[in-house]
């Protein structure tokens, strides 16, 4: 289990009305976090200490965007596997 949890609260507002999206991160590295706050600049972001039921809880709402060249890495490799397994007969 990760150390932190990072928790953006998206607003988007449109013609409809507004509607509201919670992304979360876990990690243990602050920065980390900060970093990848960057991505949402107009929402309001929060972080807290980790606990298995706030995992529990926000484990479905994770976003998996690659932040930092290693998540890049870890993402092409995904991928790969994903279509090597999906080309199979």
């Amino acid at each position: 289990m990760k150390k932190y949890i990072g928790i953006v609260k998206a607003i988007n507002e449109g013609m409809s009305g507004v509607s509201y999206k919670l992304i979360t991160k876990f990690s243990n590295d602050l920065e980390y976090i900060s970093l990848w706050f960057e991505l949402y600049p107009n929402s309001e972001h929060i972080i807290l200490n980790n606990t298995k039921e706030l995992e529990d809880f926000f484990f479905p709402f994770e976003d998996m965007i690659a932040v930092n060249e290693e998540d890049k890495k870890e993402e092409e490799k995904r991928r790969v596997l994903y279509k090597n397994f999906m080309e199979k007969d």
